[in-house]
């Protein structure tokens, strides 16, 4: 299969993906977004990873693709969408029903989004 280029969501289509999103896949999608972390990683990280204090997220050799702990920073704009999602304890992956493998399998359709959305904190 040849390989396409990958490209990134603008800031409009990211703000209308983010809020549209079903909650439970929120903090899936906003740690790939501004943080950058693999769905696979986020499968394995607990919001006891998640350092409020010292913003950062600790992704520990387990969980990362290399194997080697890392701490990935908490931008703002991160901290601003994730803060009220979060729980204090528990794996941040919240399985509804749906297997990613299958999920990157299917065809991809349009998905309807929401329009007006808050700003990402992005400009």
């Amino acid at each position: 299969m040849a390989r396409t280029e990958i490209e990134a969501f603008s800031a409009d289509e990211l703000q209308r993906l983010l809020n549209a999103a079903n909650l439970d896949l929120l903090p899936t999608l906003l740690l790939g977004a501004f943080a950058g972390l693999r769905v696979a990683e986020t499968q394995r990280l607990n919001w006891e990873n998640v350092k409020w204090e010292e913003n950062l997220i600790v992704v520990e050799a387990t969980g990362a693709k290399i194997a080697r702990r890392r701490m990935v920073p908490i931008c703002d704009a991160l901290r601003q969408w994730l803060l009220p999602v979060s729980a204090k304890t528990g794996s941040i992956w919240v399985s509804s029903g749906w297997d990613h493998a299958k999920l990157q399998k299917r065809k991809r359709t349009p998905n309807p989004m929401v329009p007006n959305s808050p700003s990402l904190g992005l400009a």
